[in-house]
């Protein structure tokens, strides 16, 4: 059975919108200085703090959750019919 719950991910997630939104509004204090080269510094590493973090989420999940692997193909040689109506070439007989 699968579990498609969302709610342990829930937490990770706010602690990474929580981390990129203090990077964000800590570009604002440089700014603020005309320090306008390190305020565009923050602002660039602040989502990719985000993305890093939450595809880093994402692979711990991937791993920790595999999906089951496929049902191998029948291989009963008499479930084919290799003619086209008639039961005379059906493979096994």
């Amino acid at each position: 059975m699968a579990d498609n719950s969302s709610v342990p991910l829930t937490l990770p997630f706010t602690c990474v919108a929580v981390v990129g939104g203090i990077v964000l509004v800590s570009a604002f204090l440089p700014l603020m200085a005309r320090a306008i080269i390190s305020s565009g510094v923050h602002v660039l590493a602040g989502p990719v703090l985000v993305l890093v973090a939450v595809i880093g989420i994402h692979d711990t999940d991937r791993t920790a959750h595999p999906r089951p692997a496929p049902a191998p193909p029948s291989v009963d040689p008499g479930a084919r019919c290799r003619s086209r109506g008639d039961n005379s070439e059906r493979g096994g007989s």
